[in-house]
Formats: structure tokens, C-alpha cells, sequence
């Protein structure tokens, strides 16, 4: 199968946001999400929230959440073995964004989305990755950024956004064939704290990737 993503522009979200959402209004993308279906239009949501609404944010949680992961000593010896996040840290965090980007950008039903989720997909196919992280790597990118805006951002979520933000997990997840996806925002939450409890320990590997992607982030500034 090609990879290759087929490039035009602009993204295919793009047509569906309104002149009226990009206006220079304080609130006006947080009234206009209002008015969408927090289920059925939840791929427009997270596009409207992560590229309009809550740009910077967004990004600096979802760096917060690859540390979360790292986090699990059980996990970790295979990324170590990869070589990818030692060796090409750069490489590996901007695939990692390009590929999201595709799906967000473009949707999940859009050519463009459904080669970049298919490259995903075949990428971990190559290892054997136990169920219960990839599902603890998907809440992360839930829980993170909620948690994130809470405290630092210009504005919290609102409970519809919160909403649509499961919704468009929850699919994310079954499009990669995650299994035993929790059947609620509560449940998923409740899995995530447990599983942090249970599986945050230290190792050697954590470090080292820790302080690989630290020092990535740091080069950025200094």
C-alpha cells in the first residue's frame, strides 16, 4: 500500500469552519462550538479547539502527555530498543505531530486521514505492544490537555468541548483497533489514574528518554 500522503490545500476541515467562528471575537469559536454536536461533529470540534482556539496549548500538553508515557517502566525498553527517541528525538516528535496533523486537519474519513491512520497503524503493527498501553497512551492525549487548560490556559474547556474531545478519542481508538475502550468519559478517567498508580515506576529507560526529550525541548530555546 502507497503511504504517501497526497498533498492539496487547503486541509478539508478548513471548508467547514464558518467566516463567522474566525472572526475577531473573544468568545466567538467557544459559542459557535456550542452549537455542534458534541458526538457527530466532534473531528470539527478538536480541529476548531487545536488549531484555532487553543493553538499553543493544545501542543504543549500533548508534549506533556508523551512524558506521561514514559512514565511506564514496562514500556519503555521498547522505545529504547527503536533507537528512535535517542538517537533522532527531533525526527521522531515531528513525525509524530505531522502524522496527528493529517488526521485533525483533514478528518478521519478524508483520504488524507485514512492513509495517515493507516500508516499509524502499520508503524505499531510491527511491534508487540500490549492493549492496555496503547489504551493508557490514548487517554493521555484525552485527560492531558483538559488537565493542562485547566491550570494554564486562557480558558477551561467547557463540558460540551470535554464532550467532543472523549468522542473524538474514543474513535481514534477503535480506527487503530484498540480494544476494551471505556464505555464513558468517568470510566476512561478512573482507567487512567489506575493505571498511573499502578505502572509509574522509575527505570533506567524512563530516564533516558525523559532527559532526551528535555533536552530537545530545551534546544528550542536556548
Amino acid at each position: 500500500m502507497d503511504y504517501r500522503i497526497p498533498r492539496e490545500s487547503p486541509p478539508a476541515m478548513e471548508f467547514k469552519v464558518p467566516s463567522s467562528a474566525r472572526r475577531n471575537r473573544r468568545f466567538a469559536i467557544r459559542d459557535y462550538i456550542e452549537t455542534l454536536d458534541a458526538e457527530n461533529d466532534c473531528e470539527l470540534i478538536a480541529y476548531l479547539l487545536s488549531c484555532y482556539e487553543l493553538p499553543w496549548d493544545t501542543t504543549r500538553s500533548l508534549e506533556q502527555a508523551l512524558f506521561r508515557v514514559f512514565g511506564l517502566a514496562k514500556g519503555t525498553p521498547l522505545l529504547i530498543r527503536t533507537g528512535e527517541f535517542i538517537r533522532r528525538t527531533q525526527k521522531r516528535y515531528d513525525d509524530t505531530v505531522l502524522i496527528l496533523a493529517e488526521i485533525l486537519e483533514n478528518g478521519m474519513d478524508h483520504p488524507r486521514g485514512k492513509l495517515a491512520l493507516s500508516r499509524v497503524n502499520q508503524q505499531h503493527r510491527r511491534y508487540q505492544i500490549p492493549n492496555d498501553e496503547y489504551l493508557y497512551t490514548l487517554s493521555t492525549f484525552l485527560f492531558e490537555p483538559i488537565r493542562w487548560n485547566e491550570k494554564y490556559a486562557w480558558r477551561k474547556l467547557t463540558d460540551h468541548e470535554i464532550a467532543a474531545s472523549y468522542a473524538y478519542w474514543m474513535k481514534m481508538g477503535k480506527l487503530m483497533g484498540i480494544q476494551d475502550l471505556p464505555d464513558s468519559y468517568e470510566a476512561f478517567e478512573r482507567f487512567n489514574r489506575a493505571y498511573e498508580q499502578s505502572n509509574f515506576k522509575y527505570s533506567e529507560d524512563n530516564h533516558r528518554l525523559a532527559v532526551a526529550t528535555r533536552n530537545l525541548l530545551l534546544g528550542w530555546i536556548f
